[in-house]
Order: C-alpha cells, then structure tokens, then sequence
C-alpha cells in the first residue's frame, strides 16, 4: 500500500500534468514568511489594524498572525 504524503503545492509541466508537489509544511513556511514580509509594509499593516478595529498592530500581534497563517492549510 503506498502512503499519500500531504503537499501544499503542486507543479505542472507544460502538457497541464502534476511533475512535482512541495511538501504541505514547506508550504505553510512560505507562506508565514511571506505574511510576516507583508507585515513589515507600513500600509499593509495599517490597513490591517483598521480591518481588525485598532490604530496598529504590535510585534506579538504580528508574530502570532504569522503563525496563524502558518497553519491556514490544517
């Protein structure tokens, strides 16, 4: 029987069809990297704060929103 390991992102060639796949955790990495990136964009995290009802955002805030969006494929 073969084990299905979970992925986050798959790869096509050019004919449409699955060639690779990156692994779901090196998925979510990237994409709590990314998230933290944009949260070091003033604007970004203005808009944000606006959205959640406050004036900013702190470090821990942002931390644990970077870790939220680590696990937004669980």
């Amino acid at each position: 029987m073969d084990i299905v390991k979970p992925w986050g992102k798959l790869e096509f060639d050019d004919n449409r069809q699955p060639c690779g796949w990156q692994k779901l955790a090196d998925h979510c990495h990237d994409e709590a990297a990314v998230f933290a990136a944009l949260l070091r964009l003033p604007g970004i995290r203005r808009r944000l704060a606006k959205l959640a009802g406050g004036d900013s955002l702190d470090e821990v805030t942002c931390a644990r929103l970077a870790v939220l969006s680590f696990l937004h494929d669980f």
